[in-house]
């Protein structure tokens, strides 16, 4: 049989993206060439320059790196690394035949809480940390209830190697945090979380996404901006290209709609909690549980601070500063 002509083969593959990150927009405008830097079953990374867009359909979720198509059931195992990838203004083309179409794909971003009821805050915490107590997760899973409460881990979570790695640094930032606002202080070093645990994003990474994101996402832009002035240079040396790019998107304001929603649903005293928690537990094999302990850290810092008195147009709700 003739081998496929080379127009068949780029429509048999061609791919409708109906929604792409700003961060990954904002990658393909800047370089028209990249290539393949990994690939796998449900989705594929691709680098142009210091950028990285990751390719998946819409089970893959939102968020500021991703590139989605509607279809499912395209398997990207035997994508080579290394393939080139041209950008073309509307398409994207990707090695020997996939096309994917840009032309009505629309942008997503990640929202910013405009305002917070402690109370809300605290029940949604207090509900979190009371979720998740029966459960069996991997990670820093197993820290969430006592980061959400403020009290000491349970003593049978630090039997696994990478939580007692952890755990001091973790006590470092949630100390530093919580004088942060009054405080001109530089971000703790953190070099011993970045790069902790296995996986394409390591544990030590996807928790400090999610503390950095969160601050973003509720207001506390600057002390953001401090944790990731210390932690990206070290991230740059110390961890690899994807969980990097990732970092960067945090420290933009940028997490994933997952997490967007995760902050939402605990700002408001955990209602949607249930649906979130299903979703995250599809993220990667210990990422998810990962990132929302630095959700559930960076939210439960903001509990005890001073507020301002509540603003007769927004009822019981205040602005936190």
């Amino acid at each position: 049989m003739p081998a496929p002509s080379r127009g068949r083969t780029r429509h048999r593959h061609a791919l409708a993206v109906t929604w792409q990150g700003e961060v990954a927009a904002a990658a393909l405008a800047a370089r028209t060439a990249g290539h393949v830097l990994a690939a796998f079953t449900r989705s594929f990374y691709l680098r142009f320059g210091d950028g990285i867009v990751c390719i998946g359909s819409e089970a893959l979720g939102q968020g500021p790196l991703n590139a989605l198509y509607a279809s499912d059931g395209v398997a990207w195992t035997d994508l080579a690394v290394g393939a080139p990838a041209l950008w073309e203004g509307r398409s994207l083309r990707v090695g020997p035949g996939f096309t994917l179409d840009f032309s009505r794909a629309r942008t997503w971003g990640a929202p910013q809480v405009r305002s917070i009821s402690v109370a809300n805050l605290r029940a949604g915490l207090d509900r979190l940390a009371q979720d998740l107590r029966p459960r069996s997760l991997p990670g820093f899973g197993p820290l969430i209830p006592c980061l959400c409460t403020g009290g000491p881990p349970a003593a049978d979570t630090m039997a696994d190697p990478v939580l007692v790695a952890a755990a001091p640094e973790i006590a470092l930032l949630r100390r530093w945090l919580g004088s942060a606002a009054r405080s001109a202080e530089a971000g703790p070093t953190l070099s011993g979380l970045i790069g902790l645990g296995p996986g394409l994003t390591p544990s030590g990474d996807d928790f400090l996404y999610g503390v950095i994101g969160t601050l973003h996402a509720v207001g506390r832009g600057e002390t953001a901006a401090r944790v990731a002035a210390s932690v990206l240079p070290q991230a740059a040396a110390s961890t690899n290209l994807i969980s990097l790019a990732n970092l960067r998107c945090a420290a933009a304001g940028q997490v994933s709609a997952v997490f967007a929603d995760a902050i939402a649903a605990l700002t408001h005293a955990g209602h949607g909690l249930t649906e979130v928690l299903d979703r995250i537990a599809g993220v990667g094999h210990s990422s998810g549980w990962d990132s929302l302990a630095g959700v559930a850290l960076a939210l439960a810092t903001l509990c005890g601070r001073t507020v301002h008195a509540p603003s007769p147009a927004r009822g019981d709700y205040f602005e936190i500063y």
